[in-house]
């Protein structure tokens, strides 16, 4: 549907009723009473549409506000194909409303022509009019077309201050339900742990981690995820001495993805459309829309193939192992070492294109599996590659003692990524060769493979994937209640993820992966689906990982200075002054999100983006009580 026009009715938004509202019109409001939501539906001549425009307000009604009080006014300018008839009689069962609670007041329905001169300024008065008189918290008018979309273009394309005109229109042709993702995720886990002492000195924990995971798409009626996930978990630490001065430790974990609700990928990603649409185009910006491009609706049968039928839940696998001592002074050294292999990720892989055999060949179009639409995505595993990771890290620590404690630390991190292209990644049958990354590699959360030579920002300012750190940071309380700290942090910065260039249109290696477009959910004459082989985007070097640029390591040094004022036995006062980013260093802490990577893009390529905050100051006090 357009998107609604929502007015809350204010108390001295007032309407000069008798001039509005009919005779007809102000019984059945009366009889109808107060209502804390109205919804409008100006209509003149809309019969093909209206029955869908009218069930999903009732949906809406039964479904979202089952508690509410709620009326819908057909405020109608005299149509002729019996608009207002087919409002007046629609009934819908109850299968189509999928309920959450069941509906508690009587959703009414109100036909009437609207009053006054015709127009649709008249009916939104009618429909305003009777907000007021209904005392309606919101008014919503929406648009009886099937109206969901509409792009415009400047009249002259030179003059930027020139009036809009409409480029295409698309309306909802089938039903005008537009919710596309609604599921129900259950997640069942159930923990096991034991911990012994085999020896005197050596301390074991054994437990295993079991999940019983339930997706279902209450919107297709169909189920997304059965799985059951198990996660081992071993560890030990074995003391070296009687004292406990030197310890060893080692532990071994698998720790599978936890449902996140919304943010969860799996839950974010869309289903094909579940009703029909039409756009109409206006080619030449004259006003009328010489060509229409009907959008057929997805069946069931073919949407349930965008889930993977073995489908489960991403998981980790960590080794992790140490050692400590404890040395003079109240101090202690910690060495570390861990690894973890992130395995079976989110994915998507495209499953209506004709993909060709080997590498090098063209593309075969679209209609595998349905011939009406273009690529067709299902959410599955990626089990083709993994993605390798190794960290050490060093700290030395003194704890309080003679008024001082610090800490230091280092950690230097690796990782790389093992296997093959996911199926239907263009790069696979381009550059295949290219596979090989070591420094900004995907996100192990999102299903974003599908596409290594995208131009978007996936491949981009990906934090996780950084060189290393260094810190340092003490404390000391001085004599007179006098506090003094300080830190410094040296951390580097991601790398711009694979660079990439871009060929000429006519270039021969675009050329021989077939035409740039194929029939799809567009056709071709209005334009068409693309092949995504012809891209022209290329990888500037021989593999992902070449060339990639690091940022700067970006060093910060933080001062606190502070006074301890004991005020009573039990209660102190302090005054604190801090300083941040006391160098006022001014480097960056990422790359450009608009195309960092991209060389043949001389306002983005390599430029730094997010700079340090300058230098600031800071007062503060604290009461302890």
């Amino acid at each position: 549907m357009a998107t609604p026009d929502i007015r809350p009715i204010a108390p001295g938004n007032t309407v000069e009723n008798g001039s509005a509202l009919s005779d007809a019109l102000l019984r059945q409001l009366i009889a109808v009473g107060q209502v804390d939501i109205l919804v409008g539906l100006p209509t003149l001549n809309n019969a093909a549409t209206i029955l869908d425009v009218v069930r999903a307000i009732h949906v809406c009604f039964t479904r979202d506000f089952p508690r509410l009080r709620t009326v819908m006014i057909n405020s109608d300018g005299g149509s002729t194909d019996g608009t207002p008839e087919l409002i007046r009689t629609a009934s819908f069962a109850e299968e189509d409303v999928v309920q959450t609670s069941h509906s508690l007041r009587t959703h009414h329905r109100v036909v009437v022509p609207y009053h006054g001169l015709p127009g649709k300024h008249a009916a939104l008065r009618t429909v305003f009019a009777a907000g007021e008189l209904a005392q309606a918290k919101v008014v919503v008018v929406i648009d009886p077309s099937g109206l969901t979309a509409q792009s415009v273009r400047l009249l002259d394309p030179n003059n930027i201050n020139s009036p809009t005109v409409p480029l295409d229109r698309t309306f909802q042709t089938g039903a005008l339900e537009l919710v596309n993702t609604e599921g129900r995720d259950r997640d069942l886990g159930i923990y096991i742990q034991d911990t012994w002492r085999p020896i005197q000195r050596l301390t074991m924990t054994l437990g295993v981690r079991s999940d019983f995971v339930r997706r279902n798409d209450l919107l297709r009626s169909f189920e997304i995820e059965k799985s059951i996930q198990l996660a081992p978990r071993l560890g030990g630490a074995l003391l070296l001495d009687e004292n406990a001065r030197n310890v060893v430790r080692a532990s071994f974990a698998r720790v599978h993805r936890q449902l996140m609700g919304g943010r969860d990928a799996v839950a974010a990603f869309s289903g094909n459309p579940t009703s029909s649409s039409k756009t109409q185009y206006d080619a030449n910006g004259d006003g009328v829309f010489e060509s229409e491009v009907l959008t057929p609706a997805v069946s069931a049968a073919v949407d349930s193939q965008r889930f993977d039928p073995d489908f489960h839940q991403p998981f980790v696998d960590e080794f992790t192992t140490g050692y400590q001592r404890q040395l003079p002074l109240d101090m202690s050294v910690d060495l570390a070492w861990t690894h973890k292999t992130f395995r079976d990720s989110y994915a998507q892989v495209e499953i209506n294109g004709f993909w060709p055999e080997l590498p090098g060949q063209p593309f075969g179009g679209f209609g595998k599996v349905d011939p009406r639409s273009g690529q067709i995505f299902r959410l599955t595993n990626r089990t083709w590659a993994h993605q390798q990771f190794n960290e050490v890290m060093v700290t030395l620590a003194k704890n309080m003692s003679h008024n001082f404690q610090a800490m230091m630390s280092y950690q230097h991190q690796w990782q790389h990524e093992e296997g093959d292209w996911n199926p239907t990644d263009p790069a696979r049958f381009i550059q295949p060769e290219a596979f090989a990354n070591d420094k900004t590699i995907w996100r192990n959360q999102d299903p974003v493979d599908n596409n290594s030579l995208a131009t978007g920002n996936t491949l981009r300012n990906t934090p996780t994937w950084t060189p290393g750190s260094f810190r340092v940071a003490g404390t000391w309380n001085a004599p007179k209640g006098v506090v003094l700290s300080t830190s410094y942090t040296m951390v580097g910065g991601p790398w711009t993820g694979p660079i990439l260039k871009q060929l000429a249109a006519n270039d021969p290696n675009v050329l021989r992966f077939g035409p740039a477009r194929f029939n799809g959910t567009t056709p071709v004459a209005s334009g068409g689906q693309a092949n995504p082989l012809a891209t022209r985007i290329r990888f500037l070097y021989p593999t992902r990982g070449d060339g990639q640029a690091g940022l700067p390591y970006v060093h910060s040094i933080n001062l606190k200075a502070a006074y301890r004022l004991k005020v009573a036995s039990t209660r102190q006062l302090q005054i604190g002054m801090n300083v941040f980013n006391a160098l006022n260093a001014g480097r960056y802490t990422e790359w450009h999100r608009s195309g960092a990577n991209l060389s043949y893009d001389p306002n983005f390529y390599l430029v730094q983006d997010n700079q340090q905050t300058s230098r600031s100051l800071q007062f503060d006090a604290t009461f302890r009580f």
